[in-house]
């Protein structure tokens, strides 16, 4: 019998799900969905589910990870934690990445502000719509663009790209802050890292076989 009381044949559904293989069938079964899943009330395209899993999942371990891959702030899945961050400022470079725009929806109910992120400033509505409170051309000085918009201290920065140049920005930012964040496409920085830095590595890789 399905659990799933509202659903009949045919309807779009997005969720992570387990599955192996039958080779008696050449097909694959579906043996297990996890309890969260949803209709499409919003009229997603399937493109557009289909970089749920991974992105979203990057911008979650990043945040809210233990310190092997992530920041280990409190995820925002109860009712103490959300809006926990208030006081915390987080700059996100890459805003308008996949990942960055993850980034941002899940710090703006974590409380994070202010949020600056770095991204085309065609992005720059859309950004602050999802929670951003300050947008910076990626053109520009990183480093002189936020110290114009704030004095507080920088404890974590996102970098959503994680290419030398956006991993050079987040070093600078931080100066002598204590941590940051960073989404890695490789195992190791391609910067130099100051010692009081920690550089938490969140490796993704597309499974084969």
């Amino acid at each position: 019998m399905c659990r799933f009381k509202t659903l009949c044949v045919a309807d779009p559904i997005w969720g992570v799900c387990y599955f192996s293989y039958t080779l008696a069938f050449e097909r694959i079964l579906i043996f297990r969905f996890i309890d969260a899943y949803l209709l499409d009330p919003f009229e997603l395209s399937y493109d557009d589910v289909a970089t749920l899993p991974v992105s979203l999942s990057a911008a979650y371990a990043g945040l809210y990870g233990n310190k092997a891959l992530g920041a280990a702030f409190d995820a925002p899945v109860s009712a103490s934690a959300i809006g926990k961050y208030v006081d915390t400022l987080l700059v996100v470079l890459g805003g308008s990445s996949s990942v960055g725009r993850y980034v941002i929806q899940l710090a703006k109910y974590s409380g994070f502000h202010p949020m600056i992120t770095t991204t085309s400033l065609k992005h720059a509505d859309e950004l602050k719509s999802l929670g951003a409170t300050h947008v910076i051309d990626r053109k520009a000085s990183v480093v002189a663009e936020v110290r114009k918009l704030t004095d507080k201290p920088i404890s974590i920065v996102f970098d959503a790209v994680s290419s030398a140049d956006t991993q050079q920005a987040g070093v600078d930012v931080l100066g002598m802050s204590r941590c940051k964040c960073n989404v890695c496409k490789s195992r190791k920085p391609s910067v130099q890292i100051n010692e009081v830095i920690t550089v938490y590595k969140l490796q993704l890789a597309q499974r084969r076989g």
